[in-house]
């Protein structure tokens, strides 16, 4: 499947397609947000907090990204249940700075 996602998306440079290359970009990082959501919300490794993953995640994000340019909230949303928030307290307020900087 990804030699031929990476033959179309040959192709389509050289037929200077580049909305279409968007499109599939767009359903690529929609597709992915969904499952790592998932795993993030279900995620059972002993001392991993997903609310640090997430953290971290966005971090690395100068201040002068917006938030609105990423998908995170795909992947944050699922985040947020009162199981997750209770069991990972301490991390909640380093998740809620990072937050606060991307506004």
């Amino acid at each position: 499947m990804r030699c031929l996602v990476l033959h179309c998306l040959r192709m389509m440079i050289m037929e200077q397609q580049w909305d279409a290359i968007q499109d599939i970009g767009a359903a690529i990082r929609n597709e992915v947000s969904e499952y790592i959501a998932c795993y993030l919300a279900h995620i059972r490794a002993p001392g991993v907090s997903p609310l640090r993953v997430l953290t971290a995640w966005l971090g690395w994000r100068g201040s002068d990204q917006s938030l609105d340019e990423w998908t995170y909230k795909e992947i944050a949303e699922p985040l947020l249940t009162p199981d997750i928030l209770s069991t990972h307290k301490t991390d909640l307020g380093g998740f809620l700075r990072v937050m606060v900087r991307l506004g």
